[in-house]
């Protein structure tokens, strides 16, 4: 990708990990070149954003490809939630916000660290200034969803479950009952 280095993936800690898949961070710079198309691959997570100077977003899984065009310089900083494990963080279904964004203010409350994000000299003081934000609003963990990410680490180690029913059985459940217990699981079994 031409002027865009991605210059940090990291895992999160301990403390976080019930919750905070991975932290990435990209950069770019594309003055004096035309506009970048750059291309998103679908995951079923939730992302927490901070881009530039703009307003921090929550993203909701998208069913789909999504585009979004660069340009000039900038950067983003990026939350990557655990499958299934953001519905005790927004407190309700995240099927609420499936294919689409809403104010991270409206998610986490008022004092989302946009401004402190804007002015960080880099990923690293990034990195920490989330941390510090996220221990101090994350929940307690939660037992669902953690069973709901087991759920869906196993789906994902193992490609061949491609229908509910065959989750169901490699559970050792009734595909009604893991409909009932996770409704979100399910679904994502049936789209791959």
């Amino acid at each position: 990708m031409v002027g865009l280095p991605a210059s940090l993936v990291r895992r999160s800690g301990p403390e976080l990990a019930p919750f905070v898949s991975r932290y990435w961070f990209v950069a770019w710079d594309l003055q004096g070149q035309p506009p970048y198309r750059q291309l998103i691959v679908p995951e079923p997570n939730v992302h927490l954003s901070f881009v530039n100077d703009a307003p921090a977003g929550v993203h909701g899984v998208a069913r789909g490809h999504v585009f979004r065009v660069l340009e000039g310089t900038g950067r983003v900083f990026g939350v990557t939630f655990r499958p299934g494990c953001f519905r005790p963080i927004l407190g309700s279904a995240v099927s609420t916000i499936t294919d689409r964004s809403v104010a991270a203010d409206d998610v986490f409350g008022a004092d989302v660290p946009q401004r402190a994000m804007a002015d960080a000299a880099d990923e690293a003081e990034m990195l920490r200034i989330v941390e510090d934000f996220l221990r101090r609003k994350l929940p307690p963990p939660d037992p669902t969803a953690e069973r709901v990410a087991a759920i869906v680490a196993r789906i994902a180690a193992e490609p061949d479950i491609t229908k509910v029913e065959t989750l169901a059985d490699r559970l050792g459940t009734s595909v009604r009952r893991l409909q009932r217990s996770s409704p979100s699981t399910s679904a994502s079994a049936r789209n791959g």
